[in-house]
């Protein structure tokens, strides 16, 4: 995607006077994500040169002069860069660097001295900002599924040959991306890095899509392993479950919450111990908006006081982990039912009755139960689950054999369980 007008000449129209305040604070190691020398005109020039500064919010410059210091990290000009959109071009005649745009009337030219830089400033800003040609950095392959405002496809980044999931997510008219959009974005950014959640490689966006380019895990959805294996024997399903927890831990601790635990939103690698990944965050948000928006998750899978209108927390994810593991004993979702009303009324209810079960009491048992309390004030959080004696194997109940699991499992098991994001509306029963 090509932007209109000539190179941004006046620094004034595009870089900001910090507060005096900042100007004179030097900036936290820990916030600078990379920095290097670049230039503001073509041919580059000493007199053009400044030391560039990027951060976790911002682009910045340091040297105002040659003669300064390049080791006085304290703000001269700044602009907030989250978001805004690079472009980057490669010709002897006008020049080697990156546009960075934040709107139809604020854009620079950034130039550097070989390509070999402007790819390392390219890997940096994919951390904060957009890209705008998808197809020259990368080659869209097959489809891999279908959500209901996104499609996923496979694809491999062309520089490296490395093998990508592409998430295109249509704008439909907004003027850039929609909130929800940019939520999960800004979600995913905040958890790259904690094992057993996708990662986000680049964000790209036109006049149409926005695409996230993510990595592509190995294994298979839980939805399509259980209809291949099911039953599992308890044993898997402890492994599972520890890794599946695990991994919520960590995620409600920087603060947010999945909102759509399901089978198809996790991946199980059975060749490497049940390795398991979080995919999935459209749905997601932080803690503090949770009072934000309509009610959304997938039918069955719902923590009842959602559904009931009250304000969820972390423990809503528990719930929903909780149903997939009654899917996983079960061979379906306990709520299940041909009609998606009758499946949200009994979702509401919340109560899994598992008379099925004969009454047996088993360490597995107890576990799920918890797990999908109806009150959330009594459901443990994520952080409580991992103490649980089934999961630590230390019970001195007996656990369930293979001859229960198989009598548990359903005859007519049902792994159907793609989402819909739409406000679930709960009718009310006479």
């Amino acid at each position: 995607m090509a932007y209109f007008g000539s190179a941004c000449r006046s620094t004034h129209s595009f870089w900001e006077f910090p507060a005096p305040a900042r100007r004179l604070i030097p900036i936290p190691q820990e916030e600078i994500i990379h920095e290097g020398d670049l230039c503001f005109d073509f041919p580059i020039s000493q007199v053009s040169s400044r030391h560039v500064i990027l951060t976790r919010t911002s682009l910045c410059y340091t040297a105002v002069s040659p003669t300064q210091s390049l080791s006085d990290l304290r703000l001269r000009r700044s602009t907030p860069i989250v978001f805004a959109h690079i472009t980057p071009f490669h010709d002897p005649a006008t020049g080697t660097g990156f546009r960075v745009q934040i709107s139809s009337v604020r854009y620079i030219d950034l130039f550097a001295a070989n390509w070999l830089e402007v790819e390392t400033w390219l890997a940096a800003l994919a951390q904060v900002a957009c890209f705008t040609d998808l197809e020259s950095d990368y080659k869209v392959g097959s489809h891999l599924g279908t959500g209901s405002s996104s499609r996923v496809y496979a694809g491999v980044e062309l520089a490296t040959g490395r093998r990508v999931a592409i998430k295109r997510m249509a704008k439909s008219g907004w003027q850039g991306m929609p909130e929800r959009m940019v939520r999960e974005v800004e979600i995913l950014r905040k958890l790259k890095g904690e094992a057993g959640v996708v990662a986000l490689q680049a964000v790209y966006e036109d006049y149409k899509d926005v695409c996230l380019v993510l990595s592509l895990e190995e294994g298979a959805s839980l939805k399509r392993f259980l209809s291949k294996h099911h039953p599992l024997p308890e044993d898997q399903m402890r492994t599972i479950l520890l890794n599946l927890l695990t991994i919520l831990a960590a995620v409600h601790s920087q603060g947010i919450i999945h909102r759509d635990i399901k089978p198809d939103n996790i991946m199980v690698d059975s060749a490497a111990d049940f390795t398991c990944c979080l995919l999935d965050f459209g749905l997601a948000i932080h803690q503090h908006d949770m009072n934000k928006g309509p009610i959304c998750g997938t039918p069955g899978y719902i923590a009842p006081e959602i559904l009931r209108g009250e304000t969820g927390d972390e423990r809503m994810d528990v719930y929903g982990l909780g149903m997939v593991g009654w899917t996983m004993v079960r061979g379906k979702n306990p709520f299940s039912a041909g009609d998606r009303r009758e499946t949200l009324y009994r979702n509401r209810e919340g109560m899994v009755q598992a008379d099925w079960w004969d009454g047996t009491e088993t360490p597995l048992k107890d576990f799920l139960e918890k797990m999908t309390s109806p009150d959330p004030i009594s459901r443990p959080t994520a952080s409580e689950c991992l103490q649980h004696p089934w999961l630590s194997g230390k019970c001195t109940v007996p656990s369930c054999d293979e001859k229960l699991l198989s009598r548990l499992s359903s005859m007519n098991s049902d792994f159907s369980t793609a989402g819909e994001d739409r406000p679930p509306v709960v009718p009310n029963r006479d």
